[in-house]
């Protein structure tokens, strides 16, 4: 690829660098512009951004043996995805 070309759209860094954490998932085209009588020539590249998985938070919780059962995922916090799974798998088959 030939410097000094432009891409469209921007990325928040100004140049070429992608920052997954700010730019998005596009189509990203990269332009080089020609000189007389050369036309404009592209390229293109698709950039799929995938959100990373949040498994919550650490926590810890001291019950006796007599107590009622308790819900660890709740103990993960607001922002813990479902779909995981425990190690090593308890009793009861769920959380």
């Amino acid at each position: 690829a030939q410097t000094g070309g432009t891409w469209s759209p921007a990325l928040a860094s100004g140049t070429g660098v992608l920052n997954p954490a700010v730019d998005v998932s596009a189509t990203y085209t990269y332009t080089v512009a020609g000189i007389a009588p050369c036309v404009d020539d592209t390229a293109t590249v698709e950039v799929i951004i995938n959100q990373a998985p949040q498994a919550g938070n650490n926590n810890s919780i001291t019950v006796c043996q007599n107590s009622p059962q308790q819900d660890l995922f709740a103990l993960l916090g607001p922002n813990a995805q479902t779909g995981g799974t425990w190690s090593p798998a308890l009793a009861s088959g769920t959380s």
